[in-house]
């Protein structure tokens, strides 16, 4: 589980060979103690309503960090805002973040409004898979919504 890159909460890891049950109750409690600055941190976020093109300056970040060039990238920020389901939407902070996230890691996005140079279409976008990754774009996500919210 990742929370944030910061020392906003204490680091709870157990190694996968060896452990006790003890250390695994102890990591449990140790995590249960951060859910209130866990739950707090979430509540600010939700607080925080993005006007559209602070949205869209979000989105073309997370977009620039996945691909090189946000030009050349398979879709577009606005497809990335798209919300998936029905309870994803809203223009607060917290779904904006959740949404760039999903759509960045599962992948499967079309835009039909981009063509490459040759001039045909991209194919869907690719889920991230690879660890590294992955915690690239959560950890970039993270710092990118701390420089919208005040």
């Amino acid at each position: 589980m990742f929370v944030g890159d910061g020392n906003a909460f204490e680091r709870v890891s157990i190694r996968h060979a060896g452990f006790t049950p003890d250390e695994v109750i102890e990591a449990s409690f140790r995590i249960l103690d951060q859910v209130p600055a866990i739950t707090a941190g979430v509540e600010v976020f939700r607080a925080r309503q993005l006007t559209g093109p602070e949205s869209r300056a979000f989105a073309t970040a997370a977009l620039r960090l996945r691909y090189e060039d946000a030009q050349k990238a398979p879709v577009g920020p606005e497809k990335l805002l798209e919300a998936r389901r029905y309870e994803d939407a809203g223009d607060d902070l917290w779904h904006v973040f959740n949404r760039l996230q999903e759509n960045l890691l599962r992948g499967g996005l079309k835009d039909e409004t981009r063509c490459r140079a040759d001039g045909k279409r991209f194919a869907r976008t690719r889920a991230i898979t690879g660890l590294d990754q992955n915690d690239q774009i959560r950890l970039y996500n993270l710092r990118a919504s701390e420089e919208v919210c005040p």
